[in-house]
């Protein structure tokens, strides 16, 4: 496994604990009850992230690195350039990034084809006068 790079902490998580000063962990552990004197572990990140998937009725198999996946999808169906994804995920090839990238069915099919955007008229023009008939 590669070692982590160190990730930009999100502003509002910043500001928080700026404010509130916590005194135990932002995310504190849980075992049978939540633990103040320890941090969340991998094992309990990926239990809740399965936990809320089949709460909202995912049956797919999840895990917390699917939310980098997701992330990375909705950046570029909302319409963000890819390499501010890849900037974003911290890739140093854009092929890496590629790999995140799974665009649903629904935005495939949202893509108009320019030739749709002729009218019909329009073709039959082109049809009629392209070529000659052979005698």
């Amino acid at each position: 496994m590669r070692p982590a790079k160190p990730a930009d902490i999100p502003n509002t998580i910043h500001t928080l604990v700026c404010r509130m000063k916590p005194k135990t962990y932002l995310f504190p552990g849980m075992d049978n009850n939540w633990r103040a004197d320890k941090p969340l572990s991998p094992k309990a990140i990926y239990f809740i992230v399965r936990e809320a998937a089949k709460r909202a009725g995912i049956t797919k198999p999840v895990s917390p690195h699917c939310l980098r996946h997701s992330w990375a999808t909705h950046l570029l169906e909302s319409g963000e350039d890819l390499r501010k994804i890849q900037l974003l995920l911290g890739h140093s090839d854009l092929e890496t990034t590629s790999v995140y990238l799974h665009l649903s069915d629904r935005h495939l099919h949202s893509v108009t084809n320019p030739v749709e955007a002729i009218p019909v008229s329009t073709l039959d023009t082109i049809k009629r006068s392209g070529r000659k008939k052979r005698e």
